[in-house]
């Protein structure tokens, strides 16, 4: 009897997204990927992750299909939002130093409740955790009592509201830059749309999240080498996650340089800024 060979199938009938059956990779599948790439045990359990928010986004976004929107319409509403979130971030660069005279203290004081001590730390780049925290927090568990992230912010809820008296406006910029960037980034590509054969929006998707957390995964940033170890990824990846195998490698060149084009455009910007600050 022949060993039966594990290989992934290649779908030659229509690539189209309605005919996609969008699924989780079996057990043995998601074996393979971890072999064949030599994942670490943290770094396969991470492309689970990842593969497992692919499925139930796109299960998420099929639902939304069903409210029929019109195409011109979301990415006019897209467009607009987009907008806005760019013209209070200007707001906030250019008037945000006077925030603190006219903002009322108790809603300033709501801007620190948002953050945790760690994200506050992320958008102003320095520890903002209080200085007698972790002495705080040893003498508590010495005493039997568990002290995780979430006790310490809410032990520590005064403290956190000074943050927002204090940091307001840096704050209120890096939540808003944070979700403004992948809308001015989806604007971008779909600009760079010209029409003609309907584009996989859902494979795109999976491509670009799969990109993104391709450096915490393999350790490295992505390259659009056939055979490279993040190309292995990808391709494996969405084929057990049932996307078409046609074109699948082009696609996956295409979205690269689409990332790395907008990365050296970001960085360019940010270059300008600083030294034009």
């Amino acid at each position: 009897m022949t060993a039966k060979k594990n290989t992934r199938k290649t779908r030659s009938t229509s690539s189209a997204e309605g005919d996609l059956n969008i699924r989780f990779p079996k057990d043995e599948e998601c074996k393979d990927l971890k072999k064949t790439l030599k994942l670490s045990k943290a770094q396969g359990q991470l492309l689970m992750e990842v593969l497992g928010d692919i499925v139930v986004d796109i299960a998420i976004m099929e639902q939304l299909k069903k409210a029929q929107v019109k195409k011109t319409d979301a990415i006019r509403r897209v467009r607009n939002l987009e907008l806005r979130f760019e013209q209070l971030i200007k707001a906030l660069k250019s008037e945000g130093k006077h925030l603190t005279e006219i903002v009322p203290l108790s809603a300033l004081e709501e801007v620190g409740n948002l953050f945790t001590f760690a994200a506050a730390s992320t958008a102003m780049e320095k520890n903002l955790y209080p200085k007698d925290y972790l002495k705080h927090r040893e003498t508590i568990e010495a005493g039997g009592m568990l002290m995780p992230l979430q006790a310490i912010d809410q032990h520590y809820a005064a403290r956190r509201r000074d943050l927002g008296v204090l940091h307001a406006t840096d704050l209120l910029k890096h939540a808003l830059e944070t979700v403004h960037l992948p809308l001015k980034g989806w604007m971008a590509r779909n600009a760079q749309n010209p029409g003609g054969r309907p584009k996989q929006s859902m494979r795109e998707f999976a491509i670009q999240r799969l990109i993104n957390f391709a450096p915490s995964i393999l350790g490295s940033d992505p390259t659009p080498s056939v055979t490279g170890r993040f190309m292995k990824m990808a391709t494996s990846s969405l084929s057990y996650c049932g996307f078409s195998d046609v074109g699948l490698e082009k696609a996956i060149a295409a979205e690269l340089r689409k990332w790395k084009a907008f990365q050296e455009a970001e960085q360019e910007h940010a270059t300008s800024v600083t030294i034009v600050n």
